[in-house]
């Protein structure tokens, strides 16, 4: 029975959106909301991320963005990480200049960027960053549905305790 209950609770909380509950040092990494499910009209016919929404823990060290060169061909796009709740330098590593060109070699379909997660002793609200593709002439942002990922990192301290 207990196995039952624990499942159905599991199954209700994903159900309504909350997230999983994470154990201090556990390294999680769930990908969620794949490219491959947009209508053709959302998606750049050149570049793109292959998920959408990436969710880490905050002890998982780096999370590894899948970049997909649709056409095959030799080419470049840029990459770059983007604050919002998370802040570059203190919950993640910001992609480098020097390392925001991906290059793809003629026959290479995608390419993994990696971005280190900073791991904290400090409680914290879940918070959140974007990673976009960029034009490297233009220098603006692509805006098809497919060129911006939201990474999500779950704070795995617990806050502390009020005591009188």
């Amino acid at each position: 029975m207990t196995r039952r209950a624990e499942y159905r609770k599991g199954f209700t909380n994903m159900l309504q959106g909350k997230r999983p509950k994470i154990a201090k040092g556990s390294e999680e990494k769930f990908e969620s909301h794949f490219a491959a499910n947009l209508a053709s009209n959302q998606k750049n016919k050149l570049f793109g991320f292959q998920t959408l929404q990436y969710t880490v823990s905050e002890a998982c060290g780096t999370v590894d963005i899948k970049v997909l060169n649709k056409t095959g061909n030799e080419c470049s796009i840029g990459i770059r990480t983007v604050d919002k709740g998370a802040k570059a330098g203190k919950d993640y590593v910001a992609i480098p200049k020097s390392d925001q060109i991906v290059r793809f070699n003629k026959g290479e379909a995608s390419r993994i960027v990696s971005i280190n997660i900073i791991d904290d002793e400090q409680w914290n609200e879940d918070r959140e960053f974007y990673v976009e593709l960029w034009s490297p002439e233009t220098k603006q942002a692509l805006f098809e549905v497919d060129c911006k990922t939201v990474v999500l990192i779950i704070d795995d301290d617990k806050p502390g305790n009020l005591a009188f």
